[in-house]
């Protein structure tokens, strides 16, 4: 009787992923426009949860977290509030809350 070999794969030993590691957390957090949105990057996670309760949502792909500009001012005051976080407004967000406060029209593109 013949024996059957069973076909033999090289085996290789099984890849683990890479290990997160967190970006080193220096403060900083900028808050930019984005389309007709608003976008807040940075070291955000000792601001998170007032981020969410602005209704920001989390972005992977841009790392960054989402907003309506109808919350900018909110949102400008929640991250002011953490005293830990020294905030960058863009040019955008800064004429943007400029034209505001003086009831100026500004179109996003």
């Amino acid at each position: 009787m013949a024996q059957l070999m069973a076909k033999q794969t090289p085996t290789t030993p099984p890849t683990s992923p890479k290990a997160y590691t967190k970006p080193k957390d220096d403060g900083k957090v900028s808050i930019a426009l984005y389309k007709k949105g608003v976008l807040v990057t940075g070291s955000t996670f000792a601001i998170k949860d007032a981020l969410k309760e602005n209704g920001g949502r989390w972005n992977r792909i841009l790392t960054g977290w989402i907003f309506t500009t109808a919350t900018l001012d909110n949102l400008i005051d929640a991250i002011r509030q953490n005293k830990e976080v020294e905030l960058t407004l863009g040019e955008g967000v800064q004429a943007l809350t400029t034209a505001k406060e003086t009831n100026e029209v500004i179109e996003l593109d």
